[in-house]
């Protein structure tokens, strides 16, 4: 028997959903941070 397989099921969403993602309250300085893993 010949079946072909749906590409869709080994499909995984890699993204979070919608309601993962909220507004900040304060915005948030990278610089800091990105100095500091600049000199590791």
């Amino acid at each position: 028997m010949n079946t072909a397989i749906s590409p869709y099921i080994q499909y995984m969403y890699g993204y979070p959903h919608k309601t993962a993602y909220r507004t900040w309250e304060t915005p948030t300085d990278l610089i800091p941070f990105i100095r500091e893993q600049a000199g590791k």
